[in-house]
């Protein structure tokens, strides 16, 4: 069964896994949006946008991935910055996720988190008011 809700980003605790390798700006500003998080049985996805969402759905679709060889032409091939591409996001995956039960369970959790935040209703966790939390004489 999976779990799915929804955090305010905090850059401690919050890292964008799967962000494309732009440079970031030279003064981050400090910024407020929701992570979607998706955990399955053994691991939790962390998605920073509905986007990448999507990706992942896709990825996990199918059956037989393709392959993940990056291709260079012969002429990229005297550049040294090639030999250090740092791996994509689904190369990170641990190997027991891309097994076919896994595939499929990882699959529904997905669809079902990406109907349930396109709607707006993605469950954000249970904070304790500070009345809560204050002792009864």
């Amino acid at each position: 069964m999976a779990r799915i809700w929804t955090e305010t980003f905090n850059p401690k605790r919050h890292a964008d896994k799967m962000r494309d390798g732009s440079p970031l700006p030279d003064a981050p500003v400090p910024q407020r949006y929701p992570v979607y998080i998706v955990l399955v049985p053994g691991f939790t996805f962390e998605f920073h946008n509905i986007q990448q969402i999507e990706v992942c759905l896709r990825f996990f679709s199918q059956k037989v991935r393709p392959e993940s060889m990056m291709q260079f032409l012969d002429t990229d091939r005297h550049i040294l910055e090639l030999n250090s591409v740092s791996p994509r996001w689904f190369e990170e995956l641990p190997l027991p996720l891309l097994e076919e039960h896994r595939r499929l369970e990882i699959t529904a959790a997905l669809t079902k988190a990406l109907r349930r935040f396109r709607a707006g209703t993605g469950i954000t966790p249970i904070k304790k008011k500070a009345s809560m939390l204050e002792k009864k004489p």
